[in-house]
Formats: C-alpha cells, sequence, structure tokens
C-alpha cells in the first residue's frame, strides 16, 4: 500500500535546486513528488489521506552528509558501535557518514571494509568506509587500494597517525590516483609534538603546558602539496582533514590557485574558538589540533567564503537577516555564488548557489559583477555567469525571480556592477579575454519587482530592440566593461556607458564610445568618440576599459588603455547625431599606460577632485576653471580607488592596501593583504572590507579581509 507524507509549514533549504524559502514537501513511499509554497499540496494530501507533519519553525533538508566520524567497529565498542553511532547521526540530520579506521583490527582489508558495511551491524544511516592508507596504518607499507575500493571504500587515510615518510605519502598518493581515491591526511608532524597538550604561544608558556606550534601542521599540509605537485596522474587528490591554521590554510589556498586538486575541512570548533578556551586547564576544551589563536580562527572564518570575489562587496548596516539585526557584507564569487557575511564576525548568514555553479566553476566562464541593494534593504539583486539576473531576499537569501539578459553567456560576460534606480534594475555585458566573438556588449534593464525584461539597447546593431542571437548582428565586441559598469546620473537616472573595441559609424554600431541613455534605454542622449576611434581599434586601446565619470555640472571624465583621460562637456556631446572629437582637455594616466580601473569623484570644501590609479601611479587632480590640474602623484599602483572621510584607499594588486590623505597624496599605512586583480575596497561604519583573489585564476576558493578603524576615523 501506497504511503504519503506532508511535510507543511518548514523553511526548505535544498542547495541542489536553489531553495531557500518557505515551501511545503510531498512525498509518496519516501520519496519526494512535490514541492510547493504553503498551503499549494493540501487538497492532494487531502486526496491522498497523507499524514501530515508540522515543520514550523524548523529547517527542511536534504540529508547531511559528514565526511569524517569515528565508529571505532570491530573491535571498541565499548566506545560506540556503528548502530549507535549512526543513530546519533540520524538524530542529527545526517543520512550518510564516511568512518575512519581507527578501528581493531584496523581496517586495513576488504573483510574489514566489508563486515562494516554488513546489514548485521545495524546502520541505520549510509556507512561509507574509509580504508587505511598504510597496513594497520603503521605508515610503512600501502593497503591494496584498488581492492578497498571495489569493496566500498571512499577514500584512504591513517587517520590520527599521519605518514611522515615522504617516498610512501608519494607512493600513497600515485596509487589513489590510480584507484580513484583521495588520501586523507591527519597534518601533524608528530615528531615535534609529542606530550603537547595545547597550542605553542605565550599561553601555554603561562600555564606551563607543552605547545602544539602552528608550523608542526604547515609544514606537513606544504610537504604533501610538493609531493602532489609532483604526480604525473591529475587524478591525485589530497585531502587535510581537520585544518587549524591560517598558515597551512594559505598553503591549500595557494595550491588551489596552482590547480591541485587540494582540498581541506575546518571543524566548527577552530572556528567558534580560540585557546583562550583553555583558560585555566579546562580540559573541556583540549583538542587535536588544538585550538589556535585569533588570527587562526578568522582565517578559518574567510576560508569558508566558497569563491574568489573579484569585484567589490556592498554593505547594509543593522539589516534584518533571520530575524536578527546585523551588519551585513554582500558579496557575488566568480562562479555565481552570492554570500550575506556578517561584518563583525565573519560568519557566513546565508549563501545562494546557482543552479549552473557545478558545471561553471573551475572554467573560463566566471563574473566580475558586484551586487546590488534596492533602497528599502529588502532585496538585492546579483548576476551569475550563466547569463542570469537573481533577485534574492536579503532577510534569507530565498530566490525571488531569475531572469536571463544574454542568449550566448559563453561569450557575453557579466563582468560589471549592477545598479538600481527608480525600480529598476541596470545591468551591462561584456566578453571575455580574448574577445572571442560573437557577442554584443549591451544594457538591460529589468523590473525590480518582477524581474521582467523591459528593455536592451544594444551597442552593435544599436537599431535592433531586445536581447539579440549574438551571431545575428554581423559586428561583434564593443564590450561594456568598465569597473563601474552604467554609470546612473542620480537626478534623473540617465545611463552613461563606455563600449570597448569593435566599429563605430555613429548610426547604429557605437564600438569605443561614451554613450548617454535615458534612464530607460529607450533613446540614445548623447554619444562621443575620439577623433582616431578606429586607430583604438585596430590597436586595441579601446575607450571602454573604464566607465564615464560624472564630475557634477555639465562635465565627465573618461579614461582609456590609450594611456589619456579625457575631459568631455555633456552640452557638446548631446543628441544622437555622432561626436567626433571636441575634448576639452586630455590629460595622461597616473603613470601614462592602460586604465582599467574606475576614478572617484571626492566634494570637498566647495571643490571637485578626481582620483585614479593604474599599474604604475595613482594621482590625484581638482578642477579649477573647469580643467583639471594634478595636485600629487606616485609610482604606487592600484585599482579602483575609494576616498572616505578624507582618506583614500588603494589596492595593489600585487599585495597590500595603501591609504593616503586624500589632500595630499601622503602615505598613512600600507595594510598586509595578498594579491587580486578587479578587486576594490569599501570603507562604511568603521570597516574596511575587500576581496582578494584573481577571476582569471579560475579558484573556486577565496578571501574577504576586513579590518576595522580606529576610534574618530
Amino acid at each position: 500500500m501506497m504511503t504519503a507524507l506532508l511535510i507543511r509549514g518548514g523553511r526548505l533549504i535544498d542547495p541542489a535546486r536553489n531553495i531557500d524559502a518557505a515551501q511545503d514537501i510531498f512525498l509518496r513511499d519516501g520519496r519526494v513528488a512535490d514541492v510547493e509554497a504553503p498551503g499549494k499540496l493540501d487538497a492532494l494530501a487531502a486526496k491522498e489521506h497523507a499524514e501530515i507533519i508540522s515543520a514550523k519553525g524548523l529547517i527542511v533538508a536534504p540529508g547531511l552528509v559528514d565526511i569524517h566520524v569515528h565508529l571505532r567497529e570491530p573491535g571498541q565498542g565499548y566506545k560506540e558501535t556503528i548502530a549507535t553511532g549512526t543513530a546519533a547521526a540520524a538524530a542529527g540530520g545526517f543520512t550518510s557518514v564516511c568512518a575512519m579506521p581507527n578501528t581493531l583490527p584496523v581496517n586495513d582489508s576488504v573483510e574489514t571494509t566489508r563486515w562494516m558495511q554488513a546489514a548485521e551491524r545495524g546502520a541505520v544511516v549510509r556507512v561509507f568506509p574509509i580504508a587505511a592508507a598504510t597496513r594497520g596504518s603503521l605508515g610503512e607499507a600501502l593497503t591494496e587500494y584498488g581492492a578497498l575500493k571495489a569493496a566500498g571504500a571512499v577514500a584512504v587515510s591513517d587517520d590520527g597517525k599521519p605518514i611522515l615518510q615522504d617516498a610512501i605519502m608519494h607512493q600513497s598518493l600515485a596509487a589513489a590516483a590510480r584507484a580513484g581515491l583521495p588520501v586523507i591526511q591527519h597534518a601533524e608532524d608528530t615528531r615535534q609534538t609529542h606530550g603537547a597538550s595545547m597550542n605553542a604561544g605565550a599561553l601555554s608558556f603561562r600555564l606551563g603546558l607543552r605547545g602544539m606550534a602552528a608550523e608542526a601542521e604547515s609544514n606537513i599540509v606544504e610537504r604533501d602539496i610538493q609531493l602532489l605537485a609532483g604526480q604525473h596522474d591529475s587524478r591525485a587528490h589530497l585531502h587535510v582533514a581537520h585544518l587549524s591554521t591560517a598558515k597551512a590554510l594559505d598553503a591549500v589556498r595557494r595550491a588551489r590557485r596552482n590547480g591541485l586538486h587540494v582540498t581541506c575541512e575546518v571543524a566548527p570548533h577552530h572556528f567558534a574558538l580560540t585557546e583562550e578556551a583553555v583558560g585555566n586547564y579546562d580540559t573541556h576544551a583540549k583538542m587535536s589540533p588544538p585550538l589556535r589563536l585569533q588570527e587562526d580562527r578568522a582565517a578559518l572564518i574567510e576560508g569558508l567564503l566558497d569563491g574568489t570575489v573579484d569585484a567589490s562587496a556592498i554593505y547594509l548596516h543593522d539589516a534584518t537577516v533571520h530575524a536578527a539585526p546585523h551588519d551585513v557584507i554582500f558579496v557575488t564569487t566568480t562562479y555565481g555564488k552570492t554570500l550575506a557575511l556578517d561584518v563583525d564576525s565573519g560568519d557566513v548568514l546565508w549563501e545562494y548557489t546557482p543552479a549552473s555553479y557545478q558545471k561553471l566553476a573551475g572554467t573560463r566562464q566566471f563574473t566580475n559583477s558586484t551586487p546590488v541593494a534596492d533602497p528599502d534593504r529588502q532585496f538585492i539583486y546579483a548576476a551569475s555567469p550563466d547569463g542570469y539576473i537573481q533577485k534574492l531576499d536579503v532577510s534569507d537569501g530565498h530566490l525571488v525571480w531569475r531572469t536571463s539578459i544574454s542568449k550566448l553567456p559563453l561569450r557575453e560576460k557579466m563582468d560589471s556592477p549592477l545598479k538600481f534606480f527608480r525600480g529598476h534594475v541596470i545591468a551591462v555585458t561584456a566578453g571575455y579575454i580574448g574577445d572571442r566573438p560573437p557577442y554584443q556588449g549591451h544594457v538591460a534593464i529589468l523590473d525590480g519587482n518582477s524581474g521582467k525584461l523591459l528593455h536592451v539597447w544594444n551597442s552593435l546593431c544599436s537599431d535592433h530592440a531586445g536581447l539579440m542571437e549574438p551571431s545575428t548582428c554581423a559586428p561583434s565586441d564593443a564590450a561594456i566593461w568598465g569597473r563601474a559598469g552604467a554609470v546612473i546620473d542620480p537626478a534623473n537616472g540617465d545611463i552613461f556607458i563606455a563600449t570597448g573595441n569593435a566599429d563605430w559609424n555613429g548610426t547604429t554600431d557605437w564600438g569605443d564610445a561614451v554613450v548617454e541613455l535615458n534612464a530607460d534605454a529607450t533613446k540614445m542622449l548623447g554619444n562621443y568618440t575620439p577623433t582616431n576611434t578606429a586607430e583604438l581599434n585596430d590597436n586595441d586601446l579601446d575607450l571602454g576599459s573604464t566607465s564615464p565619470v560624472l564630475l557634477g555640472g555639465h562635465l565627465l571624465a573618461q579614461g582609456g588603455k590609450d594611456g589619456k583621460i579625457r575631459l568631455l562637456s555633456r552640452q557638446a556631446i548631446a543628441g544622437t547625431i555622432p561626436h567626433k572629437g571636441g575634448e576639452l582637455q586630455i590629460v595622461s594616466t597616473p603613470s601614462g599606460t592602460d586604465l582599467f580601473t574606475q576614478p572617484a569623484v571626492w566634494q570637498h570644501d566647495a571643490q571637485t577632485w578626481m582620483f585614479a590609479a593604474d599599474n604604475g601611479g595613482t594621482a590625484a587632480w581638482q578642477l579649477e576653471g573647469g580643467k583639471l590640474e594634478q595636485k600629487w602623484k606616485n609610482d604606487t599602483g592600484g585599482t579602483s580607488p575609494f576616498e572616505a572621510g578624507g582618506l583614500l584607499f588603494v589596492y595593489a594588486p600585487k599585495g597590500g592596501l595603501n591609504v593616503y590623505e586624500a589632500a595630499s597624496g601622503k602615505r598613512i599605512t600600507t595594510l598586509p593583504c595578498g594579491s587580486g586583480h578587479w578587486n576594490s575596497p569599501i570603507v562604511l561604519q568603521g570597516k574596511i572590507v575587500l576581496p582578494e583573489g584573481n577571476a582569471n585564476e579560475h579558484a573556486t576558493s577565496g578571501v574577504l579581509d576586513i579590518w576595522s578603524l580606529a576610534s574618530g576615523h
């Protein structure tokens, strides 16, 4: 007889289907048959006489998987049995567990692996054995990896006994690669840690306890990564168990950026507690690896950021998330995950993952976009590299709508920040490195409430309204990829964009041009291109490497890859008649090289300042008599500057966030941080927020730096 069940009124979190919302779930014979909004399945449940379970106030989710458990059987049933351990797992929502080989005898044989999975063990969730990497976990001779996998093993590890011999670890990685298994390493050089009971440092010295140095972990991780790099089989996979130090995490991050298959896990206590929990010899805080320093904890929290953020963050003060007030950072990672993070703790409050993530992660198809919030702070809008814009609820990250703005996202890149004006979301598209055709940069206007695509303005074949199949327009490119994307005049919503290399004919094709559109993107209000537009196109010196800069009044500035910044009059470029030349002034970029970044504007003491940084320098100008007068310059390059409180923050892509006095250019300090690409800081509410990393490295992990400004700044 068929059984039916309705789970009603819960908050469904299903990452595979991108659901985080109130939903009802209907099951037949233990399988999900339907998922609908609350109340919509009541009639079906009544018809099929379904049992009803109220999940009000609860989270409903697919079964969780624990990849590192100790079930202790065979041989240590007085500590735990497979039956009791899996019962505890089921009570916590875990439907699958991976059991380490710390058993008696050690699980180093086909017989033990099969014994652990036998029905007689009484498991109530799926058990996936992890077999010993070496016989008896002695670190001397490998086990039979192929046979163990055939018997059901999903990985090999000596659990708490690290493989210390270089040759054995090298052989293990090679043999495991052939068998298609990961090697899980307990990263601890036990030759350095005998008798250690906590983290090595000032606290262990004060307590008179022998400490375990961070290097005992990081040295093993770095050695294993070197051995992995020497493997000839691309299937080789190293997994670092319960990683606890910033130094080891940095080694894993660097290895992943170099294309090595390295993964790691972090235990909750290592990102929730520090060595201070040991207090006065509190044995509840004794564990292996030990609790570490606050800087280690902060690094591990950063490591939870799933993806590189090669753009900027946005910040909402006192936003309501999960019914509680938080100061929240929102970021979109290179493969489209959008995360909400508490600015004080670094905790991930929620995460949205598009369905395309698994397919695109690690590929050349990524995004550098920054999300945008609507004025009522209830929703944010984010882009993903599959060509979609999505509206997400600030309170819990659930998806409200998704709308495609590209018919060929493989070529048309979601590259620039989104904008929001009077109920409309404004998005632009670009191309990827190498400008592989076909694609056309375009401006898309969406209704913020419904997600309906209202209007599209195409930079090529602009006489065609709406989304185009790129192949139907003969010319290609004209990317809109400046770091500010579409620049919005706050007075009336007029849209200013700059386009990249492509044909320019002054009628339908607008490559290497500045274009002003009305707020709906239905009408051109102005345009400009240099007199040498054809030369710029031929020599890859596109104007649209940076976005227009609104300086106030009728003035705007436009940089370019030819090392020039052009001062323009909005009045002079008005209308649909094509405008070539007519610049009010042309000045050099800070070092005379390509300008890929977005200048910043500062209104101070009734004066207008402009700051710009390129690869070779940073400079400041002031508007005097309608012209740009340079006030200071240095030879330290950077990404897009950010002014706050009279300070100028400029990120050096090779590492370091430089802080200057905005008016004088005097360097105050350099905050240490790693390398990046287009990332730029934001400074709000006493916090400095800066993502690190380069999207072109195709990494699926990244770093977000958060500093607190001293009181009074």
